[in-house]
């Protein structure tokens, strides 16, 4: 019995890939590392670049998208809380076949992770269900990240990472760590890394990545891949939606000041261990912004 309800399931897997494979599907992302990501094999996916496209994607014409006519079978819509609102919907409305009463439109976003414009509409959502019947889904697990990882970050963040869902382990602490000056930051991160890589460890450079949250000290960072060439390293708000078994995070914009929403979307790419690292003015920083949460009862 178990064998035919698993073949019963592939055949049906099978069906439903080959109808998708005939579909045209417009897949709408900010990060530009998932917008490299076009090679679903089977799949006939246009990758519509929003980063490309002025600073929001409403100032954007139709002739920036690839075509006037309505030939998209479904619109995937990822983090939408970069740049969606009633406009841009109603732009994207018109090239899907059926339109909103019979097309195919998923939109994902997470407000916890507003890091790119502070202008995100909290009222565009109700708005989509009150005029188009939109189906509001509430995703509360965390699918990715393990205990420790979800516990540390709400603690430090205090913004809400969910209920975890690996419960095989609850993972190692988080390792955290007061850097000096961005120069001893790349030795103190090296060290790290070579930890990591240790045959104990049983992790590749391909599992791990670094994160910065200011442009200045990703920069800096970069001098790693001359150790490590295909070690990632990344602003975190461009590996928004990305994840790796382990992420080395550097917290503190580029005045060293603590941002929760940023340092929640670094924190939150690690599936099973996490490193973050502090500069003395980020630590202050931290301190503070818990202190007032604390205050005010969101601690």
């Amino acid at each position: 019995m178990k064998i035919l309800m698993i073949s019963t399931i592939q055949i049906f897997i099978n069906i439903v890939t080959e109808i998708l494979s005939q579909w045209n599907i417009e897949f709408m992302c900010t990060s530009f590392v998932l917008n490299k990501k076009n090679t679903i094999v089977g799949f006939n996916l246009d990758i519509l670049d929003v980063m490309k496209n002025d600073d929001r994607f409403h100032t954007c014409s139709n002739e920036q998208l690839p075509s006037k006519d309505a030939r998209f079978d479904a619109i995937v819509v990822d983090e939408a809380q970069d740049f969606m609102d009633n406009g841009n919907f109603l732009k994207l409305l018109e090239h899907l076949k059926g339109g909103a009463a019979n097309g195919l439109f998923h939109i994902y976003f997470d407000d916890r992770q507003v890091v790119r414009y502070s202008s995100f509409d909290q009222n565009f959502l109700p708005w989509l269900k009150a005029e188009y019947g939109f189906v509001p889904l509430e995703l509360s697990h965390n699918c990715r990240n393990v205990g420790t990882i979800v516990d540390g970050t709400t603690f430090l963040t205090g913004v809400d990472a969910g209920t975890p869902l690996v419960t095989s382990s609850p993972g190692d602490p988080v390792q955290t760590f007061k850097y000096d000056t961005p120069a001893s930051l790349v030795a103190d991160i090296s060290v790290e890394v070579a930890r990591l890589l240790h045959p104990d460890e049983d992790l590749k450079v391909s599992d791990i990545v670094v994160l910065a949250e200011a442009k200045s000290v990703c920069n800096v960072l970069m001098a790693l891949k001359e150790r490590w060439p295909n070690l990632r390293v990344f602003q975190s708000a461009d590996f928004k939606g990305m994840e790796a078994e382990y992420a080395i995070c550097v917290l503190g914009d580029e005045d060293g000041c603590f941002n929760e929403l940023e340092s929640y979307v670094g924190m939150t790419r690690a599936k099973k261990g996490l490193s973050i690292y502090l500069s003395a003015k980020t630590v202050d920083s931290a301190r503070e912004k818990m202190a007032k949460r604390k205050a005010a009862g969101r601690a």
